[in-house]
């Protein structure tokens, strides 16, 4: 057992987005527009106009929706906002206790299509239940460019690393890295190499480190001796090689685990002290992308 990530490192995986509140009225929804609008920009350098609009047209449909059948005079509303160049992430929270509900399209009536409108610009979206002080989820919208999800040829070249760590505020936390080598096969790029990551990524759900850790379900299966990835490819999974007896153990048992996807090259063989200074760079970077699987026995 390595324990490679520690201090501010884990911290930074774990930082929680901060939302933005706003007054529960038809005012607010253009001031999160600007809100989301200024947040992506800063995120994603050079980001198209199109997709700052659908980023605007998710916010103002789920605010709309928000302030119009969630809230009562003095209510406030909170926006969350996460941005990478895999996609953005849009959490409105309100607090009414019902959660909203996707009226069937009906030509006639000129109220009930925001929901629509949601649907057909995610990728995915759904509603939570009761969240922290700020009430209830009440939707979520991802925008997201649309990439391959790798095959083996490609995934077989990956670095993968597990390990046990202990440090606060988490507590003891089993971690997966998946990053790649640089470039070292005839025709192999950097920027192949990224676009192959952020479609793995994609494929497993997982979101940027500087936003909330995302639960992305039952990806981990344990084959005898064997760890296996299901990363979203429909023939092909990723094994992951060699975890230790304590770490299937402790996953099996319902340990919180983490897997952090890192965009940036690393050596094959990379040590203790390498590692940890790469989840450093990539996090601080916000080139780094986590989730939350769960581990099954087959």
């Amino acid at each position: 057992m390595q324990n490679i990530v520690r201090g501010d490192s884990l911290q930074e995986v774990l930082t929680l987005a901060s939302p933005r509140t706003f007054p529960g009225t038809a005012r607010s929804v253009g001031q999160a527009r600007t809100y989301a609008r200024q947040v992506v920009q800063k995120s994603v350098p050079g980001i198209t106009e199109e997709r700052l609009d659908q980023v605007e047209l998710l916010v103002s449909e789920l605010v709309t929706n928000a302030c119009r059948y969630g809230t009562e005079p003095g209510d406030l509303v909170a926006v969350a906002v996460t941005a990478s160049r895999a996609g953005a992430r849009i959490q409105v929270h309100d607090p009414a206790r019902r959660r909203p509900r996707r009226k069937p399209p009906n030509a006639d009536r000129q109220r009930g299509r925001g929901l629509l409108i949601v649907e057909a610009l995610s990728d995915s979206w759904g509603c939570g239940g009761p969240a922290a002080r700020e009430g209830r989820v009440g939707g979520a919208g991802m925008v997201t460019a649309v990439r391959p999800v790798p095959g083996p040829a490609f995934v077989a070249g990956v670095v993968v690393s597990t390990w046990l760590d202990a440090a606060p505020p988490a507590g003891l936390v089993a971690w997966i890295l998946i990053a790649h080598p640089p470039p070292r096969r005839p025709g192999e790029s950097v920027e192949h190499i990224e676009t192959s990551l952020l479609g793995m990524a994609g494929g497993l759900g997982l979101c940027a480190a500087s936003g909330r850790v995302p639960d992305i379900g039952d990806r981990l299966t344990v084959r005898g001796p064997h760890l296996v990835l299901d990363y979203d490819h429909p023939d092909f999974c990723l094994r992951v090689p060699r975890p230790t007896a304590r770490w299937i153990e402790y996953a099996l048992g319902g340990g919180q685990v983490c897997l952090v996807l890192g965009l940036d090259v690393i050596g094959p063989g990379a040590g203790r002290e390498a590692i940890d200074r790469y989840l450093h760079r990539v996090t601080v970077r916000d080139r780094a992308f986590v989730g939350a699987p769960a581990v099954r026995r087959r």
